[in-house]
């Protein structure tokens, strides 16, 4: 049974995606473990996060999470038999949905809380120097997708946010991870979020 892995540096339609696979015949998806934090330095959630999965006896099972990718080593070198699908949005895009969405939160600088609200989500993000919250969300994006390019391609799948709504991309992507009989079903998009 393959372990199929959504990514993406969020604000990039990784709900959206979790929906196009959880929508699928046979399949059961998370979305971030369903709201459950990983630690990005921690240990790999492998083991613990997924034997629910495995457990529910369907054929197509995973998560889209954006913490995925410091673990696609562990995933890689357990044996799983992983591909992961990698979501991406414009940059700039991406750096004001997220300044939009946390206006008093910072998950990409180490802070004290006093100028920022700590929070459980800061746990699932890496920390940059920086001389602003916006210039740490950009060094984040740019990690990000450089750390993308690493994965072998026989095992990742690249696909554009505004590519969720288009049906031919989306089955395409469906039928690389598996799916014997792909169906398509729009979700919103997060364009302009």
């Amino acid at each position: 049974m393959p372990l199929i892995i959504g990514m993406g540096t969020g604000r990039c339609g990784t709900v959206s995606l979790s929906k196009i696979l959880n929508n699928q015949k046979d399949s059961l998806f998370t979305h971030e473990f369903t709201s459950k934090p990983v630690d990005w330095s921690g240990p790999s959630p492998l083991p613990e996060m997924f034997v629910p999965h495995i457990l529910s006896g369907k054929s197509f099972v995973g998560d889209v999470s954006s913490v995925h990718l410091s673990f696609v080593d562990d995933y890689i070198q357990n044996g799983t038999d992983t591909k992961f699908i990698i979501l991406k949005r414009n940059r700039e895009e991406v750096i004001q949905s997220f300044m939009k969405k946390t206006k008093d939160r910072n998950h990409w600088m180490e802070h004290d809380g006093s100028k920022w609200r700590k929070n459980k989500w800061d746990v699932m993000f890496p920390k940059f120097k920086s001389n602003s919250k916006e210039e740490a969300i950009g060094k984040y994006y740019d990690y990000y997708y450089n750390e993308c390019l690493k994965i072998p391609s026989s095992i990742k799948y690249l696909m554009n946010m505004e590519d969720l709504n288009d049906e031919s991309k989306v089955l395409d992507m469906l039928r690389w991870c598996g799916f014997p009989e792909p169906k398509f079903k729009k979700f919103h998009s997060n364009k302009g979020r």
